[in-house]
């Protein structure tokens, strides 16, 4: 078990004893379940997350629903132009 998974289960286990509202979604690149917290009614949390069991990133947006949509970031680099340090 991975570091970021230890903390994790731990994270999840004190979310549950406090009696927190959790809902559960599919990672987008491991498709491994991942619980996280719930929003109050009439609000959403979006956050950059990383999936605690392949450590991939991916863009999260949980509603209150229970519903969670996931977005995979990339980056695209483009060469430098001109000089300069």
């Amino acid at each position: 078990m991975s570091n970021l998974n230890a903390l994790y289960d731990a994270h999840i286990a004190r979310l549950k004893k406090s009696g927190a509202a959790l809902t559960e979604y599919a990672c987008p690149d491991c498709q491994q379940p991942i619980e996280t917290l719930a929003p109050p009614n009439g609000q959403q949390f979006s956050s950059m997350v990383t999936c605690p069991h392949r450590e991939k990133q991916h863009f999260k947006v949980v509603h209150d629903d229970g519903r969670v949509e996931c977005f995979v970031p990339f980056i695209t680099c483009r060469p430098r132009t001109g000089g300069g340090a």
